[in-house]
């Protein structure tokens, strides 16, 4: 039987996960060796903030979505992308 990690499945890893000490993620996805953060904003136009930077390096995440409540989606930084919740289920995360 395979281990989590080499799963082709998601893995859920959890909601509010913040390792002690570290920056805080709203939801953190494990697939395969591939490491998906979520953070959900209820502004329409979010602002990368030092902490997503922390957990982009401390979690060694490939990729942050920022969910947001507005129209656009756009680059906040190389591997952090803001995407507004309707468009968030068409978009391929992986």
């Amino acid at each position: 039987m395979p281990s989590w990690r080499q799963s082709a499945e998601p893995t859920f890893v959890g909601i509010g996960h913040r390792p002690e000490p570290g920056p805080e993620l709203d939801l953190l996805i494990v697939r395969g060796n591939r490491r998906v953060g979520f953070e959900f904003k209820l502004g329409s136009a979010p602002d990368l903030t030092s902490s997503m930077h922390a957990a982009c390096q401390d979690l060694a995440l490939d990729r942050l979505w920022v969910v947001h409540h507005g129209k656009d989606r756009f680059k906040l930084a190389p591997k952090v992308e803001a995407v507004p919740l309707r468009q968030l289920r068409d978009t391929r995360v992986w």
